[in-house]
Parts: structure tokens; C-alpha cells; sequence
């Protein structure tokens, strides 16, 4: 359960980096190397990219707005003695501005499915859409 435990604390801290703007906290829940797939939400293919770049991109398209993630329902499992997978449930509630005079409404995150990250998580957002994937 201790392995479990520290796996939701990453899960955690990397969603809770979001909500508090802690760029550098987010780059240390990653290996230096990160598979991503946004397929399902903007169509784009699968592609492995770098930590710096991943969340360098995220800043850039996420830090004006106001976030707020929840997590939880965790599935760990550990196919190997060096290696782990976890599937969590993520909603996630953000307020920005879309061009128009005054804030947008928090909108509701969707929970999508988990196409593998090395920390066993997925990560979505697209801020001109009120949609998340979530592991």
C-alpha cells in the first residue's frame, strides 16, 4: 500500500500544480520523457515529448486561467518490479476569459480514458474547450 500511497501523491501534485500555477512542481512528477495523446479530444496523433516542452505548453496555454482539479478513484498495479500504472478519475473546473468582456463560468472537466503516461496519468486541456481527459 506505501507504493499505492506515493503514487497518488504524484497523481496529486501534478494536478494540484495546475490549480496553484507550480510549473517546476509539475516537471518533477515526470520522467524526462512523456507519451501523450490527445486523440480523442483534439485529434492530434500520438506523440512522445519531452517533460520541459510538455508542461512548457500547458503554461503557455493554461496559465491565465483559473483551475481547479479534483482526483480520485485510483486502479494502481505493478506489472513489473520496475514499473507501475495508474488509472484516476480527474475533473477539472477552470474560469478565463475567450475574448469576451468579463470571466467565462467555471466549466465542468469530462473524464476520458487513460492512454498511458510514464507516471500513469492523462492529462488533457484545451483552453478554448470545457473538456478534460483524465486518466
Amino acid at each position: 500500500m506505501d507504493d499505492v500511497h506515493e503514487i497518488q501523491k504524484v497523481i496529486a501534485r501534478f494536478a494540484n500544480s495546475f490549480d496553484v500555477k507550480d510549473w517546476d512542481g509539475m516537471l518533477s512528477c515526470f520522467t524526462d520523457e512523456l507519451y501523450t495523446d490527445y486523440s480523442d479530444l483534439r485529434g492530434a496523433p500520438p506523440q512522445t515529448v519531452s517533460a520541459a516542452d510538455y508542461v512548457k505548453s500547458r503554461r503557455e496555454s493554461l496559465d491565465h486561467l483559473k483551475l481547479h482539479h479534483i482526483v480520485g478513484n485510483y486502479e494502481a498495479d505493478f506489472p513489473d518490479s520496475n514499473s507501475a500504472r495508474c488509472r484516476a478519475s480527474m475533473v477539472v473546473w477552470r474560469r478565463g476569459y475567450c475574448g469576451m468582456k468579463g470571466p467565462r463560468p467555471f466549466g465542468q472537466g469530462r473524464s476520458g480514458r487513460d492512454k498511458s503516461h510514464p507516471v500513469g496519468l492523462k492529462e488533457s486541456q484545451d483552453p478554448e474547450r470545457l473538456e478534460n481527459s483524465g486518466p
